[in-house]
């Protein structure tokens, strides 16, 4: 059960981390065919799920990620300061072992495995979404979009990207312009101009986002010239020229050109 945030104060973390501790033990009661009946009932929810490890007989954990650092090192100290607080809880309820254990993983497992699960998608009328280090798997009429997301959002395979897509690719025409707001790896501005758009914007406040959007267009063999990408930073607001935008257009919510 991964865990993100935590709490402000040892007291409230201690809390928060017994009442995790009893949804685990409580969703490990699930005898295997609730588990997977409740997998099946919710399939449509999941990108991705491993069913044989959520199925497997084990006993329940928290999994908590802390970088390894500083900063990682004393946020574990407290972590074991709060496994040992929960062990004076009484509470009448099996919390296990209360055992800690830390396991090293390297960041290229992070960055690398999810792509063995992400293969080339038919998006609309015309459009083919591909990773760019996937082989076709025939030839095909539709435009490809090759896409390598990198560490940033936009890979085509969430709904909402796939909606958006769905839309470019029925309304998009030649010499239209395009902006677009939070492009992640480009993928949505990059799609407008492989289907006919003049030219696009891409603004996002990921620093990664911009090198990540420019190579992808590099990729599909969009010019410089049809495609800037511009990172913005949170809570500001200053004009910008956009050579081809109207006149009526001058404000955007960014101080920073890439």
């Amino acid at each position: 059960m991964p865990v993100h945030g935590a709490a402000d104060h040892a007291a409230d973390a201690a809390l928060y981390l017994y009442i995790l501790v009893n949804r685990a033990a409580d969703r490990a009661r699930y005898v295997a065919a609730d588990a997977r009946a409740l997998l099946d009932e919710t399939a449509t929810y999941w990108d991705y799920v491993e069913a044989e490890t959520v199925l497997a007989e084990r006993q329940p954990c928290v999994r908590v990620y802390l970088t390894q650092n500083d900063v990682g090192e004393a946020q574990l100290r407290d972590l074991r300061a709060m496994v040992e607080s929960l062990k004076g809880i009484e509470g009448g309820l099996d919390l296990g072992s209360l055992d800690v254990v830390v396991e090293i993983v390297k960041d290229e497992d992070w960055a690398n495995n999810w792509k063995q699960f992400y293969k080339p998608m038919e998006i609309g009328l015309r459009l083919l979404v591909k990773p760019s280090w996937e082989e076709l798997p025939a030839p095909t009429d539709r435009i490809v979009l090759e896409i390598d997301p990198g560490m940033v959002f936009g890979t085509g395979t969430h709904e909402t990207t796939q909606l958006c897509l769905a839309q470019l690719d029925e309304h998009v025409r030649p010499g239209m312009k395009v902006i677009d707001l939070g492009c992640g790896s480009g993928i949505l501005s990059v799609a407008a101009l492989l289907l006919g758009a003049d030219r696009a914007l891409g603004v996002d406040i990921d620093p990664n986002a911009v090198d990540i959007a420019y190579n992808n267009a590099d990729e599909n063999g969009i010019a410089r010239d049809r495609y800037t990408v511009w990172r913005a930073t949170c809570w500001t607001t200053t004009a910008l020229s956009i050579p081809w935008a109207p006149a009526t257009t001058s404000w955007w919510p960014t101080s920073s050109r890439a």
